[in-house]
């Protein structure tokens, strides 16, 4: 997670954020959400809760967390490089299994 700097006005969390980011926010209150955001507006963050926090509200439910109220926010992304290194990675030791496998099946035809 990359944490994204807070102020009141929110300036620094819409130029950071965007709709559909998953982000962990601290309020001041202490309350920590994981949220998907939906929307930024100008005094606002908007988001659907992820994981509840304290507050005991369900999953799914909308958020509506004004800037001022934020003292920690981090937002969670998935670097494309290392995606793509690691779906490639899994897929040559998923081959080089099923290979492995192949060789060693006692089914093969020919063998009794």
């Amino acid at each position: 997670m990359r944490p994204v700097t807070t102020d009141p006005t929110g300036s620094q969390i819409r130029t950071r954020l965007k709709a559909g980011d998953h982000v962990r926010v601290m309020s001041k209150n202490g309350d920590t959400l994981d949220l998907q955001v939906i929307a930024l507006g100008t005094s606002s963050l908007s988001g659907e809760l992820v994981r509840p926090g304290k507050t005991g509200q369900a999953v799914g439910s909308h958020i509506d967390l004004p800037y001022q109220d934020i003292e920690y926010l981090a937002v969670r992304r998935l670097h494309p490089v290392n995606t793509a290194y690691n779906t490639t990675l899994f897929l040559v030791l998923l081959a080089a299994g099923a290979a492995a496998l192949a060789v060693a099946s006692p089914l093969r035809p020919g063998w009794h």
